[in-house]
């Protein structure tokens, strides 16, 4: 539970080290949308709880990772 001024930390379940994550504040719509790094080490969110997300938002994460290597040759 956190109540609006306060900062909430949301852990983020992934199979990357390094990602880049989409972050979604939801309520009827999309209510605020941000792009940031994640690391595996620390894979955590900050977020600042405004009086407008009261009573309740959902939060959503989507984290991608970039190419690896090169694409492989086709025939």
């Amino acid at each position: 539970r956190v109540e609006p001024g306060e900062r909430a930390r949301l852990r983020v379940r992934m199979p990357f080290r390094k990602a880049t994550a989409l972050v979604t504040v939801e309520r009827e719509g999309v209510a605020e949308a941000f792009v940031t790094k994640l690391s595996g080490r620390d894979p955590r969110i900050r977020l600042d709880v405004l009086p407008s997300h009261a009573p309740n938002v959902f939060v959503s994460v989507v984290a991608v990772r970039g190419r690896v290597a090169a694409p492989a040759p086709t025939a």
